[in-house]
């Protein structure tokens, strides 16, 4: 019996993928079913993906028209990285994308998982903290000084900061009284 030279079939082992904004890419495994070598008898097989745009748009990812995964003879999984990138918007809900096979170079078929939706977690920009002014002032004789905290780039969701103070020229307990909590 002569080996025909059946490259495999190639898909996706997931029909979804995810992971955190701030990772710089996403990892996608295409897996090769059956199959070793193409019907020329050469060492590799070449499969060819993309993205397609859906609520996450270009700036959220590097558009891919057209990338190369390319499978050596025994290779049964090969893994692309999906680079995406990092902004400080709060977004919600979690923004997507998808990644297609195109095409199989060197006798291979592409499977029935053939795209994949990749979703892009909000790495939390929930917003940052900011004292309202540099410095606070006040009378010994008031018995208190109002600080605001501001929280700046609000997202939605509730959300915390913890604060205490720390001696600088004044010192805790025979000019202030120590205090902390959470806002």
């Amino acid at each position: 019996i002569e080996d025909d030279g059946d490259a495999g079939t190639f898909e996706f082992s997931a029909s979804s993928y995810s992971g955190r904004e701030d990772a710089g890419s996403i990892a996608v495994t295409v897996t090769r079913l059956g199959g070793t070598s193409n019907a020329a008898g050469d060492v590799h097989v070449s499969v060819y993906y993309r993205t397609v745009e859906a609520n996450a748009t270009k700036p959220d990812f590097k558009g891919l028209t057209k990338a190369e995964l390319s499978f050596s003879d025994g290779d049964h999984f090969k893994i692309a990285h999906i680079p995406i990138i990092n902004d400080t918007l709060f977004e919600y809900p979690d923004e997507w994308f998808t990644v297609q096979l195109q095409e199989v170079d060197g006798g291979g078929t592409i499977g029935p998982r053939s795209a994949a939706v990749i979703t892009i977690l909000d790495d939390g920009d929930a917003g940052s903290f900011a004292f309202s002014a540099a410095e606070y002032n006040g009378r010994e004789d008031t018995g208190t000084i109002d600080v605001t905290v501001t929280r700046v780039g609000v997202g939605i969701g509730a959300t915390s900061v913890s604060y205490h103070t720390i001696d600088h020229t004044a010192t805790s307990g025979s000019d202030y009284a120590i205090a902390s909590g959470q806002l």
